[in-house]
């Protein structure tokens, strides 16, 4: 085949050569070369030489190879270099000469012929900045740079006027052959962007942050079953207590007892209507155990990523509701004392407006217990006379009962004085008494002097189911209306003494009649608007 074709140029008396590569049993090149043997001008043969080349041409491969090898690095790091998202730059020498720059580099930096030029007289505003010290200890110390989000000022136009940047950067040290550096790579990327939009949120989240700590209301955040994840500092103020003690604690924990079962069926109802907001009236209890009035609205944001719960925004409503309250008592106590005094007007007897009176307490007054005892000093006692809404078992208890010497009847006695206590648990101190006050969530109670003629004859005691009931406008009253009461008593004892005077005329004047009819002689007439009594003579 081809080493026919070689034979027959050589025989034609062609001089040449061809290299031959054989891969069996091993890897294999020569070069063949071929001469014409001629004899007085006559070709009579061929010469045939061949030289073992492999070592040369695997040499020869081994270079073209890494000639290509190296081309292709040098167009990938020349693409990447001209097409990197990072702006870079290679500064040479410790003069900090720019040897390369990527177009990014220029573009951000809005310079075009540095090449050849030093650092610093592209950028000399930046050696005020301190960026030409580090970038000199960079390329003295071999030790790389990193800087994250530092903020730099350049003059892009050359114009005098700086502009303002924020860069992510690394100087990066490189070293020759003989490993000593030999300048300084730079590798940024501008986060100006990013870095003003989060201070802009950080911004926006201070200021919202100082609104919500230094606001009134209490901002409270719940999880999906009702436990605090974050109340705002407005806590402390309102309640006295720490956001650390509540923190992690149930919402309802803190509410009235009264308003548990309510809240949290209106919970339940809340963590089915994602997004809608509610109105809520709650009690929230202080450090010292009392409740003040809040006012609010809640809203599930459960499903909401930044959120994920429940926020409530609530109002301290506790004077207006103490107001309001006050307002409600007014008309109450005023509807209670002139239901008295229609009592009174109605009533000529002492024991059916005690009776009437009870209640009224009840009904009107909306106290929890009423009733009378009249006082025997002598036995040191007193006798429940009438009352309202209490159990039968109470009501042997109050009769012929005896008062301690340092109880509520004794001081009464002693001062004429009305009793007050708005804190039975905390205030009273009497054997048996605190126990039956617990037993009837007893808490607030009053007990004022009834009178006849000047004396105190027996007490009007009203008992109450909450603490701090009886204020002043509610004592005013509740005094007014038993001394009403007393005024009535008074009225009725003298209509009884003068119906008794008048019985007892009567029966006087009737005897007259009859001794004068037996007599025959004068008559005694008697003037009952006056009490006066006169004779009459009449002949015989």
């Amino acid at each position: 085949s081809r080493w026919e074709k070689f034979y027959e140029r050589a025989f034609s008396g062609e001089v040449f050569m061809v290299t031959e590569y054989t891969d069996a049993p091993a890897e294999h090149w020569a070069d063949i070369f071929f001469y014409p043997i001629r004899k007085e001008d006559e070709l009579i043969g061929t010469a045939c030489y061949s030289h073992n080349i492999t070592n040369r041409k695997i040499a020869e491969d081994k270079i073209k190879r890494s000639e290509a090898q190296l081309a292709a690095d040098q167009k990938k790091f020349s693409d990447l270099f001209l097409q990197a998202p990072s702006a870079i730059c290679i500064l040479g020498g410790d003069s900090h000469v720019y040897e390369m720059a990527n177009p990014l580099y220029l573009q951000i930096t809005g310079k075009k012929d540095i090449i050849g030029k030093t650092a610093l007289e592209v950028f000399p505003e930046l050696s005020e900045q301190g960026f030409s010290d580090v970038l000199d200890s960079v390329y003295k110390t071999g030790v790389p740079f990193v800087g994250n989000e530092v903020f730099m000022q350049i003059d892009r136009e050359g114009n005098g006027q700086l502009v303002d940047l924020y860069v992510n950067f690394v100087y990066q040290p490189y070293e020759n052959i003989q490993g000593i550096t030999s300048g300084v790579f730079f590798f940024a990327n501008v986060v100006t962007e990013q870095v003003l939009a989060r201070k802009k949120i950080e911004q926006n989240e201070k200021y919202f942050r100082a609104l919500v700590e230094n606001a009134d209301d209490l901002i409270t955040v719940t999880d999906k079953i009702g436990n605090l994840s974050y109340i705002s500092p407005a806590l402390e103020k309102l309640t006295g207590c720490t956001t650390e003690a509540v923190t992690g604690k149930s919402f309802f924990a803190y509410q009235h007892p009264d308003n548990v079962s309510e809240l949290k069926r209106k919970f339940d109802l809340l963590l089915h209507n994602p997004g809608v907001s509610e109105p809520r009236s709650t009690r929230f209890r202080r450090k010292d155990g009392s409740y003040m009035w809040m006012e609010g609205t809640v809203i599930n944001l459960l499903q909401d990523a930044n959120v994920q719960g429940i926020i409530g925004n609530f109002r301290d409503v506790s004077a207006h509701k103490l107001y309001e309250q006050k307002l409600i008592n007014a008309t109450r106590l005023y509807a209670f004392i002139s239901s008295i005094n229609q009592a009174i007007v109605h009533t000529t007897d002492e024991q059916v407006l005690f009776k009437e009176a009870c209640r009224i307490s009840i009904d009107i007054g909306e106290f929890r217990m009423a009733w009378i005892g009249m006082i025997d000093e002598a036995y040191k006692t007193v006798s429940l006379t009438e009352s309202c809404n209490m159990p039968p078992e109470d009501i042997q208890r109050f009769i012929n009962a005896g008062y301690d010497h340092a109880g509520p009847m004794t001081e009464i006695l002693q001062t004429g004085w009305s009793f007050i206590c708005n804190d039975v648990e905390n205030e009273i101190s009497l054997p048996g008494w605190n126990t039956y006050a617990a037993l009837r969530h007893i808490r607030s109670i009053m007990v004022l002097p009834i009178k006849k003629g000047g004396k105190i004859i027996g007490t009007f005691n009203f008992y109450a189911s909450e603490k701090n009931v009886f204020d002043e406008q509610e004592i005013r009253l509740l005094e007014e209306a038993v001394g009403d009461i007393s005024f009535a008593v008074d009225l009725f004892e003298k209509d009884r003494q003068r119906k008794q005077l008048k019985d007892e005329i009567d029966h006087s004047e009737l005897r007259l009649k009859q001794a004068q009819s037996i007599a025959h002689f004068g008559s005694w007439e008697v003037n009952f608007s006056t009490g006066i009594v006169q004779w009459s003579e009449e002949a015989c």
